[in-house]
C-alpha cells in the first residue's frame, strides 16, 4: 500500500507495505477525515471531563460530602484511563486499522445499552466503612465502560491518523483533546452546575456519547472505504520508506526525518527525542506524569480541606493541570527549562514561606510601612493562589520535559500508556498509600520538596548556550538554596501534628489531631481536637470544669440557650448531626436522651477514648454511624423535640445536609413545635441565605443568635440559626435576650436542592 508524503517535506518519498509477496494500498484518505477525526477527539474529551463533576456531585451526599470524594474519584479515572490506552495499544499492536476501528464501534453501540449514567439509589452506603471500595465499585459500575472507551480514543485516533494522513503531526490532536477537556471543566461550575440539575446533566451527557458514537460510525466508514485489497498485514505501522531508488528505510527513520523536517528553524535540541533504551525512557515518561499527577491530587486535597468540597474548586487544579498539557504539545517551543525551572522555585519558596510559623521573624522589615506578614498568616486567597500557582509551574516542568522526550508517531501509544501509568500511579499513591502510611497530609509537603529539587535539577542541567554565561552563578545560587528552602518546607504548618498533639489519625475523611492545651494555670489545661485547621471541641481537664461545655456549645451559644431552655421545662429528645468530641451530651439531664449522627469512625473512637463528655453524660447517648442524611432516611420518625446540625463549622461543608430535600427529611423526625439549631461559623462561607431560603420554604421562622470569641472562658465566637414554628419558643424572654438584630437575615434567601447548588452564591 502507498501513502504519499507531504511535498514540502520529502517531495519523492511513499510509503510502502509488502507482506507474503502481497501489496496491500491504502488510497487517499478523504479531505475531511481530519476534521472528522479532529471533532471525534474534540467531543470525546469533552465528555471524558464532564462526566468527573457530574458523576462526583451525584454521589457526593452518599459519602458525607468530604474532599476525599472527589480524589477518589479521580483515581478511579485515573485508572479507567490507564485501561483504556492499554486498551489503545492493544489494539494497536495487534490489530489491522480497520479491524480496530470495526472493534471500537462494536463496543461504542455496546454501551449505549448501559446509558443514562446516573446511579440508582441501592449504591449508597449503609454505613460510612470502606468508603474508597464503595465509591470505586460504583463508577466502575455507572460509567465504567463509556469512561473506559472515551479515555481510548485520543490516542486511538492518533495512531490512525498518523497512518491516514501521512505527514500531519498527530500530536496536535492531543493538545486538541486538553483543549475539549479544559472547555468541559471551565464550563461546569460557571454554565452547566448553576443552571441545569444534575439529573438533566447526566441527560445531556448521555445524548452527547450518542453522538460520539455516530461520530465512530463515520470514521469507521472512512476507513473501510479507504483500505482496499485482499488482506492487511496482521502488524500496523510495519511500514517501510522507499525512495526513488528503491533503497528502504524503517518507518521509524522516516518518522524522525519528517520531524525533523517539520520543526520551526527556532526548535532547541530539547525538542528532539532522546537517545536512550526503551525501558528506560518508559520510565522517564512515566516518572514525569506521575510527579504531575501526584501534585495535581495533593493540591486538590489541600485546597479541598481549606475551603469546601465543590466542583468549583475541583476543576480550576484539574483545569491548570490541562493547561500543561495543552501548552507543552501545542507549543513546545515555550518551554524553556532554566525559566520555568526559575519560576516554580521561586513560588515553592513563596508557598512554603506563607506557611510557615516564623513570618513574625520578618516583621521588623516592614514596620515602617504599618504591615505585617502575620496579617497574612491563615490567608485562604493568598494561600489558594501561590499553591495553584505552585501546581502550575510544577507541571510545566513534569510535561514540558515529557514532550521534549516523545517519541516518533509509531510509539505514541506505548508514550500514552506511559503517561496514564504514571497518572495512576501518583493517584494510587495520594489516595490509597498516603493515609495507610501517613497519619497526616505529608504528600502537599512531599510535592513541594520535590517540585523544589527538579526545579535546581533542571537548573543545574541546562546546557544551553546562551545559558553558558550565567550557568555557573545561577547554578551556585540554586545549590545554595537548597537547604535553607527545605528547612522552611519542613517548618511549615502542614498539620503534621506537634510536640503537644496526644494522637492523630488519618482517614478518608481527613486528619484528626487531639492536642494537649495549657494557658499556664492548673484549671485551663485542656484538650482541643482539630480536623485540618479547624478546632471541633474542646474539654478542661479539672474536675470542676470537666463539664463545662465550651467553644461553639457554650450556654449562651444559640444550641446552648435552646437545649437548657427546653431542658428545664420537660424532658427533651435530641438528635445530633455530627458528634465532635460530644460536648453537647454535658447539657444532658437523666430524663433526656441525645441521639448523633457521625459518618467518621475515628471521630468516635477520640470522643469515647480522649474525652469525657460521653462518658459523663447523665441522660441516655446513642451513636449511629454513617451519613446522617442515609441513616434519617432508614430510621422510623424519630420525634426529636431539638435536631441540631453541626456540620458546617469546618472548612469543608457537606452542602447536601442544608438542601431543602435535607430540611424536608429533618422536619419529618422533629416535633410539630421543635426547634432546629443549625451551626454556620465560617471563615469563607455566608450560609444564612441557604438556611433562610429552607426555612422560608417550610413556613419556619429564623432567629439567629451569635457570641464572641473569650480566650479565658474557652469561648468561641459562633453563629447558630434557630428554625422553629414555636410562637412559644419565639417570644421567650430567655431566647430573645440572646437574638442578634440583623435586617440582612430578612432579606437574603437561596434556595439550594439536592439537583443544585452553587457555591459562588455563598462564598463572602
Amino acid at each position: 500500500m502507498v501513502l504519499t508524503a507531504p511535498a514540502d517535506n520529502i517531495d519523492n518519498h511513499v510509503l510502502v507495505e509488502s507482506r507474503s509477496g502481497q501489496s496491500n494500498r491504502i488510497e487517499p484518505a478523504a479531505d475531511n477525515f481530519h476534521v472528522l477525526c479532529a471533532f471525534t477527539v474534540l467531543l470525546s474529551a469533552f465528555l471524558v471531563f464532564q462526566v468527573q463533576p457530574i458523576v462526583s456531585k451525584m454521589i457526593l451526599p452518599w459519602f458525607g460530602g468530604g474532599a476525599s470524594v472527589w480524589t477518589t474519584c479521580l483515581l478511579f479515572f485515573q485508572l479507567v484511563l490507564l485501561a483504556g490506552y492499554g486498551y489503545a495499544f492493544a489494539l494497536n499492536r495487534l490489530l489491522s486499522m480497520r479491524q480496530q476501528a470495526v472493534v471500537h464501534l462494536i463496543l461504542v453501540s455496546a454501551t449505549l445499552l448501559l446509558l443514562p449514567i446516573t446511579p440508582h439509589d441501592i449504591w449508597k452506603p449503609i454505613d460510612g466503612s470502606n468508603p474508597t471500595q464503595r465509591i470505586l465499585l460504583l463508577l466502575l459500575a455507572n460509567v465504567g465502560l463509556p469512561y473506559f472507551l472515551l479515555s481510548a480514543t485520543a490516542p486511538l485516533l492518533q495512531s490512525w491518523f498518523a497512518q491516514m494522513c501521512l505527514g500531519r503531526t498527530p500530536y496536535r490532536l492531543y493538545a486538541l483533546s486538553n483543549a475539549g477537556s479544559l472547555t468541559a471543566l471551565i464550563s461546569y461550575p460557571f454554565v452547566v452546575e448553576p443552571m441545569l440539575p444534575t439529573t438533566t446533566q447526566g441527560s445531556l451527557w448521555s445524548t452527547g456519547f450518542v453522538i460520539f458514537a455516530v461520530l465512530c460510525g463515520g470514521l469507521t466508514s472512512r476507513i473501510w472505504k479507504s483500505v482496499r485489497g485482499q488482506h492487511q498485514s496482521d502488524k500496523p505501522g510495519s511500514w517501510e520508506i522507499r525512495s526513488p531508488d528503491d533503497s528502504l528505510t524503517t518507518l521509524e527513520d522516516a518518522e524522525a526525518t519528517i520531524s525533523t523536517l517539520s520543526q520551526p528553524s527556532g526548535s532547541t535540541a530539547l525538542s528532539q527525542p532522546r537517545q536512550s533504551s526503551a525501558a528506560s525512557q518508559w520510565l522517564i515518561w512515566m516518572g514525569f506524569s506521575a510527579f504531575g499527577s501526584l501534585t495535581l491530587l495533593s493540591v486538590t486535597n489541600h485546597i479541598s480541606q481549606e475551603m469546601t468540597v465543590s466542583p468549583m474548586l475541583w476543576v480550576f487544579p484539574l483545569s491548570i493541570y490541562l493547561l500543561t498539557f495543552i501548552i507543552s504539545f501545542d507549543r513546545p517551543q515555550w518551554f524553556a527549562p532554566r525559566w520555568w525551572a526559575i519560576a516554580a522555585a521561586i513560588a515553592i519558596t513563596a508557598t512554603a514561606f506563607f506557611r510557615s510559623d516564623h513570618l513574625a521573624v520578618f516583621d521588623s522589615v516592614l514596620e515602617g510601612v504599618g504591615v505585617t506578614l502575620d496579617d497574612f498568616e491563615d490567608d485562604i486567597v493568598i494561600d489558594t493562589v501561590l499553591y495553584l500557582s505552585s501546581l502550575f509551574l510544577v507541571c510545566m516542568l513534569c510535561h514540558g520535559s515529557l514532550v521534549s522526550r516523545k517519541p516518533p508517531a509509531s510509539q505514541l501509544t506505548s508514550f500514552y500508556l506511559a503517561m496514564a501509568t504514571g497518572g495512576a500511579v501518583g493517584g494510587l499513591f495520594v489516595t490509597l498509600v498516603c493515609p495507610w502510611l501517613f497519619s497526616s497530609f505529608i504528600e502537599t509537603e512531599l510535592t513541594l520538596v520535590i517540585g523544589f529539587l527538579l526545579a535546581v535539577w533542571l537548573v543545574v542541567t541546562d546546557g544551553s548556550e546562551r545559558w553558558k554565561n550565567w550557568k555557573r552563578a545561577v547554578c551556585t545560587i540554586s545549590l545554595g538554596t537548597v537547604l535553607p528552602v527545605l528547612w522552611l518546607i519542613e517548618s511549615s504548618s502542614f498539620e503534621t501534628g506537634n510536640e503537644d498533639t496526644l494522637v492523630q489519625y488519618r482517614n478518608f475523611y481527613g486528619v484528626l489531631q487531639v492536642d494537649l492545651c495549657d494557658e499556664g494555670t492548673p484549671d485551663s489545661l485542656g484538650m482541643a481536637l482539630y480536623h485540618g485547621r479547624t478546632q471541633h471541641g474542646f474539654q478542661y481537664l479539672s474536675r470542676k470544669l470537666q463539664n463545662e461545655p465550651t467553644t461553639y456549645y457554650d450556654r449562651e451559644s444559640g444550641v446552648g440557650i435552646t437545649l437548657a431552655h427546653l431542658s428545664e421545662q420537660k424532658s427533651i429528645k435530641v438528635g445530633v448531626v455530627g458528634l465532635g468530641v460530644g460536648t453537647l451530651a454535658a447539657y444532658a439531664s437523666e430524663r433526656d436522651s441525645y441521639h448523633f449522627y457521625e459518618i467518621n469512625r475515628d471521630i468516635v473512637k477520640v470522643a469515647r477514648e480522649n474525652f469525657y463528655y460521653l462518658k459523663n453524660c447523665k441522660g441516655a447517648t446513642t451513636i449511629t454511624l454513617g451519613d446522617a442524611r442515609i441513616s434519617l432516611e432508614r430510621q422510623p420518625v424519630q420525634e426529636f423535640d431539638v435536631m441540631v446540625l453541626d456540620a458546617f463549622s469546618g472548612d469543608a461543608i457537606p452542602m447536601h445536609l442544608l438542601t431543602v430535600n435535607a430540611f424536608a427529611l429533618y422536619q419529618q423526625h422533629l416535633k410539630s413545635n421543635g426547634v432546629i439549631a443549625v451551626h454556620i461559623s465560617n471563615r469563607y462561607l455566608d450560609l444564612f441565605p441557604v438556611v433562610a431560603g429552607a426555612a422560608e420554604r417550610y413556613g419556619m421562622n429564623v432567629l439567629c443568635v451569635e457570641t464572641d470569641y473569650d480566650e479565658t472562658i474557652a469561648k468561641g465566637s459562633s453563629q447558630w440559626l434557630l428554625l422553629t414554628c414555636n410562637d412559644e419558643f419565639i417570644n421567650d424572654d430567655a431566647i430573645t435576650q440572646y437574638v442578634t438584630p440583623n435586617e440582612e437575615y430578612t432579606s437574603s434567601r437561596i434556595v439550594w436542592t439536592d439537583q443544585y447548588s452553587n457555591l459562588l452564591e455563598v462564598l463572602q
